[in-house]
C-alpha cells in the first residue's frame, strides 16, 4: 500500500501540564477582575444610583489604582514569560531528542551500509573459493562434496575400540593430506571465512544485526563445509576460528555420522537410517543445551521414545555438574508396524557399538566440537556402562559425566554468558 497524507480537522490535545497552566491563567484573570471590582465598588455603586453627580476619583485614587495595576501586571506578566519559557525549553528539550535519536539512527544507517560492502566483498570472495574446487585441475576438477565423499573412504582405518581422541588424530591427519592437496583454494577459503566471521563480530552495529547476519552466513555453508571447518579448526593453523565457531553455534546442523571417527559405524547403515539417527542426535545437542541454561531446583530429564523397543532419556542436576544419558532397550523378536527409522537404525547396533555411540555422542558435544575451550579432558569424568536387567527383560546402556569440584558442565557459548535462564 502506498503511502499518503491524511488531512484532519482535528485539534492537536493539549498536554496535561498545559491544561493545568491555562486553568491557572484564567483563575488569576478572574481573580483580577475581583479584585478590580472590590476595589471600584464604591464607584459601581454610585454610578448606578442617584447621587453620580457627586461622585469625584481623586489623583490619589488614581494613582494608588495605577500602582495596584502595575504590581498586579507586572506580576502576571512575568508570571506569563516564566511559563513561555518553560514551554520553549520543554520543546527545545524534545526537539533535540528528536535530532539525536535521528542522527543516531542515521549513523547506525550508515554504518551499516559501510559494513554491507565490506561483506558483499568478502562473500563474493568467498563463492569464488568454492568454486575454485571444481575449477582446479587436481583430481579431475572434483566439487567440493565429491572431495569429502573421498576422505570419507578412509573409514577402514578406524577403529571402534580406540580412544576418540585417537580416532581424531587419524582423521585430522587424513585433513591434512586434503589441505595439502588443496592448499592454493582450501587456505584462501578457510581465511575468507575467518573474515567473513571476525567482520561481523568486529562491526559496530546493533547486536541483533550481527546475530542475524551471522545466522544467514551459517545458512550457506554446506554439510562438507561444516565439516572441514570443524577439522581446520582443530588443527593449530585454524585456531583463530574456534572462537567464531563457538560464539556463532557454526556446527550446529554438523552430522553426527559426518565425522571421520564414526565411520566404523556410519558404513553399517543405510542413508535412510544414517540421516534418522543424525536428525536425532541435533535434537538431542539441542535438548541437552535446554536443559543446561535452564533454572532448576531439582535434577529435570527429558524422554524420547522410538517405537516400544527404545526410549533416550537425558537427565541434568540442579547444579548442572552431572549429565547422563540413557537407552533402554526392551528385548523383542520382531519388527512392529510401530517401528521407526531410528528403531531400526539401532537394531543394526549391537549392544557395545551403541554404548560406543553414545560415548562419542558425549564426547563430541561435551569437549571436540568446542575444541576443549569449554571444559577440558581433564575436567570431566566420563563413564559408559551397560546394565542387564531381568524384570522386563531391558538392557540400559548410559553414559554419565561428571564434572570435578561439582562445577557447571558447559556445552554452548550461550551458556557462558548466560548462567542459567528459564527456557520456556
Amino acid at each position: 500500500m502506498e503511502g499518503r497524507i491524511i488531512e484532519t480537522n482535528e485539534k492537536p490535545k493539549k498536554e496535561s501540564w498545559e491544561k493545568n497552566l491555562s486553568n491557572l491563567e484564567w483563575s488569576a484573570l478572574g481573580l483580577f477582575i475581583i479584585f478590580f471590582l472590590l476595589y471600584f465598588s464604591k464607584g459601581i455603586f454610585s454610578f448606578l444610583g442617584i447621587k453620580l453627580n457627586h461622585i469625584v476619583l481623586l489623583h490619589d485614587t488614581w494613582g494608588v489604582f495605577g500602582d495596584f495595576i502595575g504590581g498586579v501586571l507586572g506580576t502576571f506578566i512575568a508570571y506569563i514569560s516564566v511559563r513561555l519559557l518553560v514551554k520553549t525549553l520543554h520543546h527545545q528539550i524534545s526537539a533535540n531528542k528528536e535530532t539525536s535519536k535521528i542522527n543516531k539512527e542515521t549513523a547506525t544507517v550508515y554504518k551499516l551500509q559501510q559494513f554491507n560492502e565490506q561483506f558483499k566483498i568478502l562473500f563474493n570472495l568467498y563463492q569464488d573459493a568454492i568454486h575454485a574446487y571444481k575449477a582446479s585441475d587436481l583430481r579431475n576438477g572434483d566439487d567440493l562434496s565429491v572431495i569429502v565423499e573421498q576422505l570419507k573412504t578412509h573409514g577402514n582405518t578406524f577403529v571402534k575400540n580406540e580412544d576418540y581422541a585417537k580416532r581424531q588424530q587419524v582423521a585430522l591427519d587424513i585433513f591434512k593430506d586434503f589441505y595439502v592437496s588443496y592448499h592454493n583454494v582450501a587456505s584462501v577459503h578457510f581465511r575468507l571465512l575467518y573474515r567473513i566471521f571476525q567482520l561481523i563480530d568486529d562491526a559496530d552495529i546493533p547486536e541483533r544485526n550481527k546475530t542475524d547476519i551471522a545466522k544467514i552466513m551459517r545458512c550457506q555453508l554446506s554439510t562438507d563445509e561444516i565439516l572441514l571447518l570443524r577439522y581446520n579448526a582443530i588443527a593449530s593453523y585454524g585456531e583463530k576460528m574456534r572462537i567464531y565457531i563457538n560464539r556463532y553455534n557454526l556446527l550446529k546442523h554438523l552430522p553426527l555420522f559426518s565425522l571421520l571417527e564414526l565411520s566404523y559405524l556410519s558404513t553399517k547403515l543405510t542413508d535412510v537410517q544414517r540421516h534418522s539417527i543424525n536428525t536425532e542426535v541435533i535434537k538431542w545437542r539441542k535438548q541437552t543445551k535446554e536443559l543446561l541454561l535452564k533454572k532448576k531446583q531439582n535434577a529435570e530429564s527429558i524422554n524420547e521414545e522410538y517405537s516400544e523397543k527404545y526410549v533416550i532419556k537425558m537427565t541434568v542436576s540442579s547444579d548442572n555438574s552431572l549429565f547422563k544419558l540413557e537407552l533402554t532397550k526392551k528385548a523383542r523378536k520382531k519388527y512392529e508396524a510401530t517401528d521407526t527409522n531410528i528403531s531400526k537404525a539401532f537394531d543394526m547396533f549391537t549392544n557395545d557399538e551403541l554404548k560406543c555411540l553414545l560415548l562419542d555422542f558425549v564426547s563430541e558435544m561435551f569437549l571436540y566440537s568446542n575444541f576443549s575451550i569449554y571444559n577440558t579432558p581433564i575436567d570431566l569424568k566420563i563413564s559408559p556402562e551397560i546394565t542387564e536387567k531381568k524384570e522386563g527383560k531391558k538392557t540400559i546402556i548410559s553414559v554419565e559425566v561428571l564434572k570435578d569440584n561439582k562445577l557447571p558442565i558447559i556445552c554452548s557459548q550461550r551458556q557462558m554468558e548466560t548462567p542459567s535462564e528459564d527456557v520456556g
